[in-house]
């Protein structure tokens, strides 16, 4: 136990069903900015991670992958690990066995299981098209050194595309899947994986964790970090437009890099092959979808690169939504300010797969 801090009583934080990062959000902000609030009061709660609501074919990979992120933030604050409350399940132990979720754990020290619990269950028995990878944080060297800098983002950005796809060959391999990823398909899904992480551990400052997943639906890929968040990160970037609004934050920063690699070609990617990018950075949630980002190029089309008016922007996104999307804004695509919201930053893309589209 640290001098400045003392332990309390327990503090259980649900994480709901993990359908989704709406989902994860909703159930754990509270209970989050709880802690926080103790923490700096100089108490210390023994926090309980309850994971017993969920269930095998509801969770999410985004939803997990912000689990772990956010998990790995909080242990930094806790004298132990925290406990897992769960159910005992053989499908969703095997689940997290074969995805590496308890591997991953483990290794980070990040929650105590009840040794009652775990056993009774067999690895290998489910989706092998299904992954989840850690990243440690990583120190690049300044922007004033642009040369080397930019070495330093070509260099790991190409190491996590290869660690992508040595671990995840089961996922990329197409001769087994009858809805097949074209080579040009897998590498512009790996590089986007890469340049998010690539984006986590250089402008969030933290490490990332990342959850694949191949379905005969499409690919599912989520980066998540808890690190300083969209808005943080946008105003300690030199000569960037000034924001000052997390929804504003998360808008701006996916059109900020017009050229070579970046966030806006991500979304590029994404949308060119009829997929979507959803966004999260605290309270705010970005959902791009063709029918707003086309209209979005359209409108940067009339602008200097250089010289965007961030007013004029977010009026051509549309009015910030603070209620459930509509079908419309789920069709077109919205800006949505929760409530609450939890640190860091959660970006997940869809690519639907139709057969022989991509072979």
């Amino acid at each position: 136990m640290t001098t400045s801090t003392q332990e309390t009583g327990a503090l259980p934080i649900s994480v709901g069903q993990l359908r989704g990062l709406g989902d994860f959000c909703l159930h754990t902000a509270r209970d989050l900015k709880r802690f926080s609030a103790l923490y700096r009061r100089g108490e210390q709660p023994r926090v309980e991670w309850d994971l017993r609501d969920v269930a095998v074919g509801h969770m999410s990979m985004a939803s997990l992958t912000a689990f772990l992120a956010t998990a790995y933030r909080l242990r930094q604050f806790t004298n132990q690990p925290p406990i897992a409350r769960v159910t005992w399940n053989p499908r969703v132990f095997s689940f997290w066995e074969d995805i590496a979720l308890f591997k991953i754990v483990e290794k980070l020290d990040l929650l105590t299981w009840p040794a009652e619990l775990m056993g009774g269950f067999t690895s290998g028995v489910t989706n092998p098209n299904t992954r989840l990878l850690f990243f440690p944080r990583s120190h690049s060297p300044g922007p004033e050194d642009l040369e080397r800098w930019k070495q330093w983002k070509d260099d790991t950005r190409q190491e996590v595309k290869e660690v992508i796809l040595e671990r995840c060959s089961a996922l990329f391999d197409s001769s087994r899947k009858t809805r097949r990823l074209s080579h040009a398909l897998t590498e512009q899904i790996t590089i986007a994986c890469a340049e998010l992480v690539v984006n986590a551990l250089l402008w969030g400052e933290s490490a990332a964790f990342v959850g694949l997943q191949y379905t005969p639906m499409g690919m599912t890929v989520s980066v998540c970090d808890a690190g300083r968040g969209f808005l943080s990160s946008m105003n300690g970037k030199p000569g960037g437009p000034s924001v000052s609004r997390q929804e504003e934050a998360i808008a701006v920063a996916s059109i900020l890099n017009y050229r070579g690699f970046g966030l806006r070609r991500v979304i590029d990617t994404v949308v060119a092959n009829g997929g979507r990018v959803v966004m999260w950075s605290n309270a705010a949630e970005l959902l791009w979808k063709k029918p707003l980002w086309d209209d979005i190029g359209s409108w940067l089309l009339t602008q200097s690169p250089t010289q965007i008016s961030v007013r004029d922007f977010m009026a051509r996104i549309g009015s910030t939504l603070h209620k459930i999307p509509s079908s419309d804004d789920r069709q077109r695509g919205y800006l949505r300010v929760w409530h609450e919201g939890v640190r860091g930053s959660r970006i997940s893309f869809e690519i639907p797969m139709e057969r022989g589209s991509h072979e």
